[in-house]
């Protein structure tokens, strides 16, 4: 709803910006819509210094961590890295 209002999701909410904060919560549908549909800077660092794609990588190696594994977790991150990595080889920032 708000990407036909072309709202600005490159705002930060406590230190994260919506593309952080989707990554986050570990919402690919809400992952897609903002790489795909939304203007976001795929370079934007954190409150804690990392980008998207940053983000996504630790938050995988913490999930590989855990004994009790999700697997539909493991595979979004995995996902979400590749797709930023692949829109990052594009641009670094999407219109």
């Amino acid at each position: 709803m708000f990407i036909s209002y072309h709202a600005n999701f490159n705002v930060y909410y406590k230190g994260n910006t919506a593309l952080h904060l989707v990554i986050e919560v570990c919402n690919l549908d809400a992952f897609q819509k903002l790489v795909w549909t939304a203007r976001v800077n795929l370079n934007s660092k954190n409150g804690d210094g990392e980008t998207p794609l940053n983000l996504a990588k630790r938050l995988l190696k913490e999930e590989i961590k855990f004994i009790y594994k999700d697997p539909s977790k493991i595979k979004t991150f995995e996902r979400m890295i590749n797709d930023l990595k692949g829109l990052k080889a594009k641009s670094g920032f999407l219109f």
